[in-house]
């Protein structure tokens, strides 16, 4: 899976798209990213578009300097979607 980055304003977010079908965004947990939704991803791209962001802070999108709260997570994710 190649990774794609798209710019959401002030931050840029990486992600992976793989498959055809219904579109299903995956969201890793805090210490995580997109890799960690591998396994998942792996099963069901046969049948769905498996789009797995890296939220803000993680894997290879932005890594601001601010104190991360779930609020810039909700934003970040509003953006990408």
């Amino acid at each position: 899976m190649e990774k794609q980055f798209i710019n959401l304003g002030k931050y840029t977010a990486a992600y992976t798209e793989v498959g055809k079908g219904t579109p299903i965004i995956f969201l890793h947990g805090f210490f995580g990213d997109a890799w960690t939704l591998h396994p998942l991803v792996k099963e069901l791209q046969s049948h769905y578009c498996c789009i797995s962001l890296e939220m803000l802070g993680f894997g290879d999108s932005s890594k601001p300097q601010i104190r991360y709260l779930v609020d810039h997570q909700v934003e970040f994710f509003t953006k990408f979607h």
